[in-house]
């Protein structure tokens, strides 16, 4: 591989003055560049910018860490981030963790070992994993999404509890009163904050609390299909369901059309986030939307100020969420 030392070399000049060229930080003759250039050209010499960047302590290289790729809410996520770095000069390396702390923690050593300069987190684990002593951040640490304010860190999340009380007026307004609810994990913010949202205005409503009506697992298409067979099997099937996130919502509308039923003449269904495919499903899918590009602005936002400002008190940013009324929730038949 080719050095600077071969290029002064070639050049018949120090390396210094290679290296002052090729910086632009110091000032060159037009000869001597023209010499260096001619040699760098020559020798097809391509300066190592991370070893520049770790000598010089910035490395300019941020990471995303992201439970799940398929999920459109984070690649949509993703996209946003990508922008804000590229505007800012920054290199992106992403890391999908499956939704496993141990791959979060094997990402994490990985963005230290390249000495990243921040990282924007979406959590895998409980709170109370990140505010160990154990846990070890890379750089400027953001958390986005499943990020309780508790945290000692920027946080950047939705009001997730005010989606689940959304979704359960929702369906209440169109009268419906045996209504279930598949969720997240419960270890995880947006798994436990919307089903306590949805919970709490059922309860306002005098509408007691059915063990068999609530299912929680694991954010994805498979697990919103096993959890809605469930319910859909119980003597008395829920007439609505609110579902916690947008992977799990395919998994539920799988799951009624292998049972014969019809959404939402059979079963209306409301889920959080909303995405490009809502529209294109028949029924079009009733949803609660995450305002995604201005949560990446927000983060990105905060983890340009905490690479400025590494002593800042920690910054809490929560997004409202909007309904967006399509057609898979219907008013509940009267019967005769």
């Amino acid at each position: 591989m080719t050095t600077i030392r071969d290029v002064a070399r070639h050049a018949g000049v120090s390396t210094a003055t290679v290296s002052a060229t090729l910086s632009g930080r110091a000032f060159v003759s037009a000869a001597l560049r023209d010499r260096v250039m001619q040699s760098v050209a020559a020798l097809n010499y391509a300066p190592n910018a991370m070893a520049r960047s770790l000598k010089g302590g910035v490395t300019s290289l941020v990471g995303i860490m992201i439970p799940d790729v398929t999920n459109p809410f984070y690649t949509e996520l993703v996209h946003h981030l990508q922008d804000r770095a590229r505007a800012a000069g920054h290199s992106v390396l992403l890391c999908v963790t499956d939704g496993e702390p141990e791959r979060e923690r094997e990402a994490l050593a990985l963005l230290g070992g390249y000495r990243a300069d921040g990282v924007i987190l979406c959590p895998s684990a409980a709170a109370s994993h990140y505010q160990a002593a154990e846990f070890q951040p890379v750089g400027a640490t953001v958390f986005v999404d499943s990020a309780p304010e508790t945290l000692p860190f920027d946080t950047v999340s939705i009001d997730n509890f005010e989606a689940g009380r959304v979704a359960a007026r929702h369906v209440l307004s169109l009268g419906h009163r045996r209504v279930a609810a598949i969720v997240g994990p419960q270890h995880l913010l947006t798994g436990a904050a919307r089903l306590d949202g949805f919970r709490r205005i059922l309860s306002e409503s005098g509408i007691p609390p059915e063990k068999d009506l609530v299912q929680s697992g694991a954010f994805t298409q498979e697990e919103g299909y096993r959890l809605c067979a469930n319910l859909l099997q119980l003597k008395e099937r829920p007439s609505a369901i609110f579902v916690g996130n947008n992977t799990m919502l395919i998994g539920v509308m799988r799951a009624i059309a292998a049972q014969g039923l019809l959404c939402p003449d059979d079963i209306s269904v409301i889920a959080v986030d909303d995405f490009d495919w809502a529209v294109a499903f028949r029924p079009r899918l009733t949803t609660i939307r995450q305002p995604v590009r201005d949560i990446a602005g927000a983060a990105y936002q905060l983890l340009q100020r905490r690479l400025a400002r590494k002593d800042a008190p920690p910054d809490h940013r929560v997004f409202q969420v909007e309904l967006m009324v399509r057609d898979s929730c219907a008013a509940l038949p009267t019967r005769p």
